[in-house]
């Protein structure tokens, strides 16, 4: 069984969508990383328009449906609540919504908090504080790595935008799960790594990503999603060949 969180924290979208849209059929390379195996570390570079998060529903359909992961084994991340509702609309349409709850970092930082310091002191912090705690829990409580010690698999949309405390909370969330994960994201749209150079933040895609490849070296894979469906005038076609540029660890 995986995490048991708190109803209030998983429960943030609403009533689910009627009538889902059937799914487009998976091309020949999305079908690859949504087939892959479940113990796999992998990170996919997608551009806009190539299809990642379809590629993401699909991942997870595969996972739960023809891998026999169980449903609380896989935990769904992203950064937005905009996109988590995106997820939640894409999974519904895969029809493997029920008992899979896609969470911002910082609602999964909360319901880790929640479960693990019911007393503590975070609930009158603000959300960055909220992660260094729960990123702290991670390194040493026992209590808190039990939570994620049954994930068999952790999917992460729009991993380009961690940045700093979130980007650790991250990292040691990937070190304490034991099972595989599939990082999606594409470099050249990150947001947040400006704050670098401006002496904020530290992280972004290329301290993660780094970081990643020398943790999980020797297994880790890499793969791209190189169709674009959204480009199809040719003035958006003719920049496409700079997207490989782009997608690079540092552009």
């Amino acid at each position: 069984m995986g995490p048991n969180w708190p109803s209030e924290t998983l429960n943030i979208f609403g009533a689910p969508d009627t009538g889902p849209e059937s799914p487009p059929p998976l091309t020949e390379e999305q079908c690859e990383i949504a087939r892959l195996p479940g113990t796999t570390r992998a990170i996919v570079l997608a551009g806009a328009g190539t299809g990642k998060t379809h590629v993401l529903a699909a991942r997870l359909s595969d996972l739960i449906g023809s891998q026999g992961v169980g449903r609380g084994e896989v935990l769904v991340l992203s950064f937005s609540r905009a996109v988590v509702a995106e997820l939640r609309k894409r999974l519904s349409a895969e029809g493997v919504l029920k008992g899979v709850y896609p969470a911002t970092f910082d609602s999964f930082a909360t319901g880790m908090l929640a479960s693990a310091d019911p007393g503590g002191t975070w609930r009158e912090q603000g959300y960055d504080e909220r992660i260094v705690a729960a990123t702290r829990l991670l390194r040493g409580s026992d209590v808190a790595r039990s939570m994620v010690a049954d994930l068999a698999h952790v999917l992460i949309d729009e991993v380009q935008d961690l940045v700093g405390v979130r980007a650790e909370f991250v990292m040691r969330l990937l070190e304490a799960a034991p099972g595989g994960f599939t990082l999606f994201g594409d470099p050249a749209q990150g947001i947040y790594g400006y704050r670098q150079a401006d002496g904020g933040d530290v992280g972004g895609f290329c301290q993660i990503y780094d970081w990643i490849r020398r943790r999980f070296a020797g297994a880790l894979l890499v793969r791209r999603l190189t169709r674009n469906f959204r480009a199809v005038a040719p003035v958006t076609r003719s920049v496409l060949p700079f997207g490989d540029r782009l997608q690079a660890s540092a552009p």
